[in-house]
């Protein structure tokens, strides 16, 4: 997947962050990807094409830079795939994306000392996610792959209804 289809949807987060709500938004983006996982669940599958990677790049990009959930769009397009081609394309995407994000923020004036002290509050979890990494792998195969994109996407999105809602 090209990286550069991140670029649209970051930037016209960042222009909505300047005017919009943020915490609306990001409820609103939750509540569509519960939707997503559960159209999914029920059996409906979109090819990945051309026009669904770029839709799905632009719609992962916004995203993630509003509520920090970019992940689900791409992972949907992506679950039917083995395992290999997740952890091979996913992680990429999501590191392009989160420094998109980072760089979409500044100019919106939504990413300051705060936001950079609550970021370094998670670096654990990605201590313990990388550590954790190469056995989780060698337990999920292509079979159980569905269930843990729909699985995490619909936990990342419950988890921003949370944050937004408390």
């Amino acid at each position: 997947m090209g990286d550069w289809r991140l670029v649209p949807g970051t930037a016209a987060a960042s222009a909505t962050l300047v005017v919009l709500s943020s915490r609306g938004l990001s409820i609103a983006f939750a509540l569509l990807v519960i939707a997503a996982v559960a159209l999914t669940a029920s059996g409906l599958a979109l090819r990945r094409t051309r026009q669904t990677l770029v839709g799905a790049g632009i719609v992962s990009g916004y995203m993630a830079t509003i509520a920090a959930i970019g992940g689900p769009p791409v992972a949907l397009l992506y679950q039917r795939d083995g395992t290999a081609t997740l952890r091979a394309t996913l992680p990429r995407y999501f590191f392009v994306s989160g420094v998109l994000a980072l760089i979409g923020l500044v100019p919106a004036g939504k990413l300051g000392r705060t936001e950079l002290v609550y970021s370094l509050a998670l670096l654990p979890g990605v201590v313990v996610g990388v550590a954790g990494s190469a056995w989780l792998a060698a337990h999920v195969d292509r079979r159980s792959a569905r269930p843990w994109v729909l699985g995490l996407s619909m936990v990342a999105a419950v988890t921003v209804l949370i944050r937004e809602m408390v």
